[in-house]
């Protein structure tokens, strides 16, 4: 299954481009700049021709296998104006969906690996069982259930990057987006 989709413009001519999985980083210039999200890593998995945010990130590969899945979850980019991240099931396989804003956001934190904790967050709720039917049901009617699914996705996905700043970065890029995000005092942040 690939998913093709051209983004919105993110200011004059900028936007995130996927196709086949790759992804390009168009800035206003119109210069792209790629990022591999295949199923065999977070984006280049540390390739020496990637781009810079994606050195050292977890491989979706590793993670995945840490956690006792079967198959490696394919990613895809989407066009929204919010910064999120979903784990789904298409069918009888679960996916990831990252929005075109989260990933923009991720590469302007101060840290953009920020995106493997959103993969890593997405790879928790797959590894829980959240992605069913039920499961959906199940929080909708009982919402604790939904913010309890949260935190321990957020638990999984601190341990799998193994890094607390690291989640720090990904749950502010999520929590205001890249458009605030140069605007956030995060050690302000930390203390709340």
């Amino acid at each position: 299954l690939t998913l093709t989709a051209r983004s919105r413009a993110v200011g004059a001519g900028a936007g995130v481009y996927t196709g086949g999985g790759r992804v390009a980083l168009r800035n206003r210039a119109g210069s792209a700049t790629p990022l591999n999200l295949a199923p065999s890593g977070v984006c280049c998995a540390g390739r020496p021709a990637c781009h810079p945010a994606c050195r050292g990130a977890s491989p979706r590969r590793t993670s995945s296998k840490r956690l006792g899945l079967a198959e490696v979850p394919e990613t895809f980019i989407v066009e929204d104006a919010m910064a999120n991240g979903f784990a789904i099931k298409l069918g009888k396989r679960n996916a990831i969906l990252l929005t075109d804003d989260v990933v923009w956001g991720a590469l302007r934190a101060k840290d953009p690996r920020a995106v493997g904790f959103v993969i890593a967050h997405e790879l928790g709720h797959i590894a829980l069982g959240h992605t069913g039917w039920f499961r959906s049901f199940l929080r909708q009617a009982f919402r604790p259930l939904s913010r309890a699914d949260e935190f321990s996705a957020d638990n999984v996905a601190t341990e799998l990057v193994g890094d607390e700043r690291l989640a720090v970065a990904g749950l502010t890029v999520l929590t205001v987006g890249p458009q605030l995000l140069p605007f956030i005092n995060e050690e302000a942040l930390i203390r709340q």
